[in-house]
């Protein structure tokens, strides 16, 4: 509102090019009026209250609309056009019943409770579905009622600064759409059609801008990446099939969509990335429209979206996403912002669920490898154990080394370091062994090694002798982890060859 002093005086007598001036456009218009023909009736018979209201409100930059009169007559200012849309210029001077019939119910009692009772009321982002564009629209408000004193002391009409909210309500809640179906699929699905039904469950909750979401996937979108015919910018397949949607119950979608096919034929150009709308109201597509979910606003949808599900840096659509358009929103620039992020925010979270589906099958064949390997030592006709780390920790021992060991099991050695479970080796050359094989990745051979055991941990050590092997054993970066041994116990060769050769000896003697 401009200070007061450059409000100029109103002459109690003034005319139009006084009263209007410097009004602007609405001004001049308001100066080519006929007020007579109104209810406010001829200007000179206007009082005193309702000029200096009227000058206020045109010499304001910021929205402004004032009610006068027991009819509520409207006179709006320039920066008020946009906000009453097609109705401007029929709606100057008019009565506010005939100017809104659709709202009426919710400001007529505001509007006559500030007339009757000269008490402000202020509304905040208020939902007003305004007819001002040819539909009934879904807009927002941010508004008061002040009442406006004539010169007999009482309320003679309504002053009424305004500011539209629309785009900030439904932005921030686009926005938020946006991060709830961020946060559903940063938590990682375990395969594309878990991913894409969090993508629905996440949209659900918007079903003002989203009466219903279906997503659609080509044939094909299930490994590392879709399948493409050589050089091709659109899928190899042209069969998309239902992978998860919006709403409780049965679908009401096509479980398969074949673009070849007839009915489908005018959105072919999706599958070369581009984003086709479909009229509810007058297709041939096979979506029976009136079974079709209406979201929030409960009323049959005119219009569809099929947005294509991009792969990233690429026009070749892995899928698109079917979805209505609000009844009560116009598919601007910005709502169709909305669905490409949303397109692009699912075609990320089914790259992560397929690099996840990747991990986990290779985890699963290491992990197979590693059960067969397991079971191929356990079951293998030789001692073997496997040492972990620098201080050569034992993870594994089959039956046969649990045996060479003199140990009852496995349980008396596991999880134990080689020094932990056999004291018996210290001074011995084996622990000077494992640390150079650990170090130098260079695996070791004994033969006929002579070792002092104590085979039955009874701090009683007996003399054996093995042939080993200390093999080093790397992880994915080329980095020793651990050692594999494999002993074989020859002591009864050595000893009989020993006692063949003493024998020998004795008989040259």
């Amino acid at each position: 509102m401009p200070p007061l002093s450059t409000i100029p005086r109103i002459d109690p007598t003034a005319h139009a090019d006084q009263l209007f001036a410097r009004g602007g456009e609405t001004g001049a218009l308001m100066r080519s009026l006929d007020w007579s023909q109104t209810p406010l009736g001829p200007i000179e018979n206007w009082p005193q209250s309702l000029k200096t209201s009227v000058s206020i409100c045109l010499h304001s930059r910021f929205p402004v609309l004032v009610w006068w009169g027991p009819e509520l007559v409207k006179i709006y200012n320039d920066a008020y056009v946009q906000l009453i849309g097609g109705k401007h210029p029929w709606a100057l001077g008019r009565p506010g019943r005939q100017v809104w019939p659709e709202i009426w119910d919710t400001i007529g009692p505001m509007l006559h409770g500030v007339l009757e009772r000269a008490q402000a009321t202020y509304s905040d982002d208020l939902l007003l579905l305004l007819e001002r564009n040819g539909y009934p629209e879904e807009c927002y408000f941010t508004f008061s009622y002040s009442p406006i004193h004539d010169e007999s002391g009482g309320v003679g009409g309504v002053f009424t600064p305004v500011a539209e909210t629309t785009q900030k309500v439904i932005g921030e809640r686009r926005l938020r759409t946006l991060r709830d179906l961020a946060a559903t699929l940063g938590a990682q699905s375990r395969n594309i059609a878990e991913a894409c039904s969090a993508a629905a469950h996440a949209l659900s909750s918007n079903s003002y801008d989203l009466p219903f979401a279906a997503i659609y996937l080509f044939d094909g979108t299930t490994g590392s990446q879709p399948l493409r015919t050589a050089g091709s910018q659109t899928p190899a397949s042209h069969l998309a099939r239902l992978t998860a949607s919006t709403g409780d119950g049965p679908p009401a979608f096509p479980p398969e969509i074949d673009f070849p096919g007839a009915e489908w034929l005018p959105y072919a150009k999706l599958l070369v990335g581009e984003t086709c709308l479909v009229d509810l109201g007058g297709t041939d597509i096979p979506v029976c429209a009136p079974s079709l979910p209406r979201g929030a606003w409960n009323v049959p949808l005119q219009q569809a979206i099929l947005s294509p599900i991009l792969r990233s840096a690429t026009h070749a659509p892995i899928g698109f996403l079917f979805a209505g358009v609000s009844p009560r929103k116009r598919l601007n620039d910005s709502y169709r912002s909305f669905y490409t992020q949303i397109c692009d925010q699912i075609s990320s979270g089914i790259k992560e669920a397929q690099s996840f589906e990747r991990e986990s099958l290779l985890l699963a064949n290491a992990e197979a490898e590693r059960n067969r390997i397991r079971d191929l030592f356990l079951n293998a006709p030789a001692p073997i154990a496997m040492l972990s780390g620098p201080e050569h920790r034992f993870t594994f021992i089959n039956d046969l080394y649990v045996h060479l060991l003199g140990r009852k099991s496995a349980a008396d050695v596991l999880g134990k370091t080689m020094r932990e479970a056999l004291p018996e080796l210290e001074g011995q050359v084996f622990f000077d062994l494992l640390d150079q094989v650990y170090r130098t990745a260079a695996p070791h051979h004994g033969y006929e090694v002579e070792v002092r055991l104590d085979r039955a941990a009874a701090g009683k050590s007996s003399q054996a002798y093995f042939n080993f092997i200390y093999q080093p054993v790397r992880d994915a970066n080329g980095q020793v982890e651990g050692i594999l041994v494999i002993a074989l116990e020859v002591t009864d060769q050595v000893l009989a060859r020993n006692r063949i050769r003493d024998s020998e000896a004795l008989l040259e003697h």
